[in-house]
């Protein structure tokens, strides 16, 4: 569709669920999830909708894929082996864990591709936000969101979702913005 929301063109036309898309950085692939194989599963196309092709092929659940700035790999969630964040080069190939914990979801990569984001619930039962180097490693809680009433007291702000923190988050604060929240000022400041 163009800008305007018109000339809307359906680009998958399978009766499964197609969902989650997300645009390469060049704007010529989309990667999305989808249940035609009977399990959701990552596929990418072009972005005129031809060549479509599951990249990741198990019989676990793969959701929500993230294309590096470089468009040469993709982070991903899945629920294979425990659960985590997982990275594949963007034709399927050599997937690897970055994270060993079944809660750590929605990854977004960082403007540079050093970073990647991710919404966690690890260390509270709220979800929290997440970096880590594009490798895994140097996990940093970035994050201390409380829900329920907005207080202003001491060093707290209260404030809605989404915002940034130098780095962009795209779908992890647009996950989050139908919560109120609190942002602990003196979290790390990227």
């Amino acid at each position: 569709m163009d800008s305007e929301g018109t000339n809307r063109v359906r680009l998958t036309d399978d009766p499964a669920e197609d969902w989650f898309p997300s645009w390469s950085t060049d704007g010529k692939r989309i990667a999305f999830v989808s249940k035609r194989d009977g399990d959701f599963e990552i596929y990418s196309m072009d972005s005129d909708g031809s060549h479509q092709r599951n990249l990741t092929r198990n019989p676990a659940t793969d959701n929500t894929p993230a294309w590096s700035p470089d468009g040469k790999k993709i982070a991903f969630w899945s629920s294979r082996d425990g659960g985590g964040i997982f990275l594949m080069d963007s034709d399927g190939s050599h997937i690897q864990r970055l994270t060993n914990n079944d809660s750590d979801f929605y990854p977004a990569w960082s403007g540079d591709g050093k970073k990647i984001f991710f919404d966690s619930s690890r260390d509270a039962y709220q979800p929290q936000i997440y970096t880590m180097n594009s490798d895994g490693s140097d996990v940093l809680r970035v994050s201390k969101i409380y829900f329920g009433p907005r207080v202003h007291a001491g060093p707290r702000v209260g404030f809605y979702l989404p915002v940034r923190i130098r780095y962009p988050l795209t779908r992890t604060f647009i996950l989050l913005t139908q919560y109120q929240y609190q942002f602990n000022q003196h979290s790390r400041d990227f």
